[in-house]
């Protein structure tokens, strides 16, 4: 960029901040901003250019600030709402969901943002200690990016501050869940901490005087039915022997 774009660029951010680029002519803007409709479009070759220049410069500065976020992943995301949901910034919010769903048609010079609009916001996320090496941090982060910006575009278009506010902060909790889950250490509980009933089955004195009611029990039974085996074989005697005579 030339010295005279990017102060073209920064001017014309802050007039879309102020009222939007949706119903505005190249010539209305280039008086807001001290210039002509011709300069702006010998800098941004269109009107359509010059949105996607403005979109690029926001997201741009604002991946740039994502080291001044906290280190914890839920407070980051309380933050990252906290600045992105403010009513001045509505109006580049519109705009950059307008640029966002022309690319999704394929209309150029919108068809290429869109691409590095999720890509180059990944690559500046996965910066942070907290946002693992690994294809499930990169996820994750796709998660957070795509959780808040959908709830941006519901905020736009909604106006709905208190319900987008609260679907914020239950997807921060389940962060923070999530990440107090993998910070406390799991190991196989030891012997001593098992306790006795882990450890070895109880013999006779340790079970207690149920336990040895119950083998009592067992062992009348046993005799029990011994006795009444016998019995059963004694009577029988006689008539196998009635029989045989």
């Amino acid at each position: 960029m030339t010295e005279r774009r990017d102060d073209l660029l920064r001017r014309v951010v802050n007039a879309a901040a102020d009222g939007g680029l949706a119903r505005r002519s190249l010539r209305d803007l280039a008086a807001q901003v001290g210039t002509s409709h011709r300069m702006l479009i010998h800098h941004f070759g269109s009107r359509d250019g010059l949105m996607a220049a403005v979109v690029e410069s926001v997201e741009r500065d604002q991946n740039q600030r994502l080291g001044e976020l906290p280190e914890d992943a839920a407070a980051a995301i309380r933050e990252t709402w906290r600045r992105t949901s403010v009513p001045s910034l509505w109006p580049i919010e519109r705009l950059f969901f307008e640029c966002y769903a022309r690319g999704a048609q394929g209309e150029p010079p919108f068809a290429r943002l869109v691409p590095a609009l999720v890509e180059q916001t990944l690559d500046a996320v996965s910066t942070r200690a907290d946002v693992a090496v690994d294809e499930e941090g990169r996820a994750g982060a796709r998660l957070g990016l795509a959780v808040i910006r959908g709830l941006l575009l519901d905020l736009v278009a909604t106006g709905d501050r208190k319900a987008t506010g609260r679907a914020l902060e239950l997807y921060a909790s389940m962060v923070a869940d999530r990440s107090a889950a993998r910070h406390v250490p799991s190991r196989p509980a030891g012997p001593a901490e098992a306790g006795p009933h882990v450890r070895r089955a109880a013999g006779p004195a340790e079970a207690g005087p149920h336990a040895r009611g119950s083998v009592g029990q067992a062992e009348a039974g046993l005799h029990a039915r011994g006795k009444a085996s016998r019995r059963t074989r004694v009577k029988r005697r006689p008539v196998a022997k009635s029989r045989v005579r």
